[in-house]
């Protein structure tokens, strides 16, 4: 008898917890829709990588002569003012000629590498002086929208996304003769940026009078993408 009065307790006091919880805490119905907003921007900026690569019979003078070449186009390239001016590598190793088996010490290979940024539209003909000032080769370039122009992309493709969103929504509860009650949740995704690709530069072997009279090299950055996508529940009825 006593096990079933509290029993019958037990049921009493759920019943009035669930009578007293708020209409948020209960269930409620949600549709939950998807858009993704995409937006180009133009590549504006130039990531160039090259490198003064010396040779020389003593370890000495061929790292003295490296660091003298790097030096003139670091001094170069510091007067046109490009941004994030890196060194990104130092190499001196002995340079070996294998004959009739066995390998010959023939000299030293020395290698100092650079790395900045640039506008696009200015590139080529900063990569023609500064192979006239020493540079030996380009190793890669690489084109991406400055963080100014990707931001006002992303905003774009955030309001973008979010209409897209909104629309299916109201498609759907139109479609069911719903009603859209309010907004649950919203999450912001954003896609994994596409990563700029390096682009070979095809390094043209130039004195400084020439890489002056010739016309620069081309270079052309393309576009990048921005895309997000927005996620949100719809509460209706």
């Amino acid at each position: 008898m006593k096990k079933t009065f509290a029993l019958f307790a037990l049921i009493l006091m759920m019943g009035s917890l669930r009578s007293m919880a708020s209409p948020d805490d209960q269930a409620q119905d949600i549709l939950t829709v998807s858009g993704v907003g995409e937006v180009k921007v133009a590549a504006n900026v130039a990531i160039v990588s090259l490198a003064v690569e010396t040779t020389g019979k003593t370890s000495e003078a061929t790292q003295t002569e490296a660091a003298r070449k790097a030096s003139a186009v670091v001094d170069f390239l510091k007067a046109e003012k490009v941004k994030n001016l890196q060194t990104t590598q130092i190499t001196l190793n002995p340079d070996y000629r294998y004959d009739q088996g066995k390998n010959t010490l023939i000299g030293h290979r020395a290698v100092q590498a650079l790395s900045f940024e640039t506008p696009t539209d200015q590139a080529g003909r900063i990569m023609d002086q500064a192979v006239a000032k020493g540079a030996t080769r380009v190793d890669s370039v690489t084109f991406q929208a400055d963080e100014a122009s990707r931001q006002k992309a992303e905003d774009e493709a955030l309001t973008r996304a979010a209409d897209k969103a909104r629309a299916k929504a109201k498609t759907v509860l139109n479609a069911l003769d719903l009603t859209w009650e309010k907004i649950a949740f919203v999450r912001v995704n954003p896609h994994d940026p596409i990563q700029p690709m390096p682009r070979p530069f095809a390094m043209r072997a130039m004195s400084a009078d020439s890489a002056v009279e010739s016309s620069p090299s081309p270079t052309l950055g393309g576009e990048d993408t921005v895309r997000v996508s927005v996620e949100m529940g719809i509460v209706y009825r």
